[in-house]
């Protein structure tokens, strides 16, 4: 399996734990997307409209609310989001009104995470993956074809990911009736930070999109 793809996986195994609304109101089709429509960003929410999920060029493609990863510190989430609700597979866990939030933190410069090994302090953010808790549909998102790489599992066959490995967003998705729902969107590090990957990293460490 990519190492990618094992990011996505661990995203859906954390999804599992999260209490979900009914599925008659998360399926495309049943309930309507609310008016505004959201980009990679908003939940993914300050970049161009993923704007509900983004809104401001000036915002990095993998910022959400404001947070980046290798940038944005402990503090900074939970001056946001306040105090984590547990920890669940080494990621800290948020809440909102909106989404559940994930996040991954540096153990210390250079040591091993599921995102890598990185030139950055400890409790320094990896990676942020948003579960929406509200319907959201990937075709509502936007998504620049000429960036972001679709691939579709054979099994479970109704598996969708949506993979830049410019900007460091992953979407996964799952199909049903026809339409792709939003599962979780992971915001991880982007191509142009490889200059903080730490040297000689081991073949479990790998995880570059």
């Amino acid at each position: 399996m990519k190492p990618w793809k094992l990011q996505g996986v661990m995203a859906l195994l954390l999804f599992a734990t999260l209490p979900q609304a009914s599925r008659a109101n998360r399926w495309c089709g049943i309930l309507p997307l609310e008016s505004k429509s959201p980009d990679v960003q908003y939940l993914f929410r300050n970049s161009i409209e993923i704007g509900h999920y983004q809104t401001e060029s000036t915002v990095a493609p993998n910022a959400w609310r404001g947070l980046l990863p290798l940038k944005s510190s402990r503090a900074d989430v939970e001056r946001l989001l306040g105090p984590p609700t547990g920890l669940v597979a080494s990621s800290y866990s948020y809440e909102t009104k909106e989404e559940k939030v994930r996040v991954l933190y540096s153990q210390g410069s250079c040591e091993p995470s599921l995102e890598g090994q990185w030139k950055v302090p400890a409790d320094t953010v990896l990676s942020i993956t948003v579960f929406p808790q509200t319907t959201v549909l990937v075709n509502s998102l936007r998504l620049d074809k000429r960036i972001y790489k679709r691939s579709q599992e054979v099994h479970p066959e109704n598996w969708v990911w949506y993979v830049s490995s410019e900007t460091g967003v992953m979407v996964h998705a799952i199909q049903n009736n026809g339409c792709e729902e939003v599962m979780s969107i992971t915001y991880r590090t982007a191509r142009k930070d490889e200059h903080l990957r730490c040297p000689k990293q081991g073949k479990t460490d790998g995880n570059r999109l």
